[in-house]
């Protein structure tokens, strides 16, 4: 926990003071999706969480990316939905919307209101997780966002509000 505490800071004051460096490729998101999700069966049997997992087959999923790090982002928004939600579920998602790929991750969980869905990719910031002990910095959505703005994308989050879940989605152009 420690390690990951530490790489986050140092990765802010990467991209900071603008020293994150990015290896561009071609990247297919569908057999990193897969892999994802195969990866984060375990973590969400562990809280008895139901892991939906709905890939669309048709299209293309190849985009210029930095695979470590849009992993990363991947790996983080998924995370955070296990950690925030109690029962129930997390699916993840991944589809063409005209020339973007969307993944999106939705959940059963706690939910986050208005007020810090505006607050909620800034540094140290943390959901509405009530008395609900996750663990983490505060930093992965802030870094999150920064990552994939270095793509040219977007995050986007839905959340009708507290015990409600959310959807977070990453959108990503081809």
């Amino acid at each position: 926990g420690l390690a990951s505490v530490v790489e986050d800071f140092l990765n802010v004051t990467k991209i900071e003071q603008g020293g994150m460096k990015y290896v561009f490729d071609d990247v297919d998101l569908k057999v990193m999706v897969k892999d994802l999700i195969s990866d984060m069966t375990i973590p969400a049997q562990e809280k008895h969480l139901e892991l939906r997992g709905e890939i669309d087959e048709t299209g293309s999923y190849v985009i210029k990316a930095d695979s470590t790090k849009i992993k990363q982002v991947f790996l983080n928004v998924v995370d955070n939905s296990i950690k925030y939600t109690k029962e129930g579920f997390v699916a993840i998602s991944l589809h063409n919307e005209g020339e973007t790929v969307v993944f999106s991750v939705t959940d059963s969980g706690v939910g986050i209101s208005q007020e810090t869905q505006s607050k909620l990719f800034k540094k140290f910031a943390r959901g509405d997780s009530g008395a609900l002990n996750s663990g983490g910095s505060g930093l992965g959505l802030y870094l999150a966002q920064e990552i994939v703005k270095a793509h040219n994308g977007e995050i986007r989050i839905k959340s009708e509000g507290l015990d409600k879940g959310a959807t977070f989605s990453v959108v990503l152009k081809r």
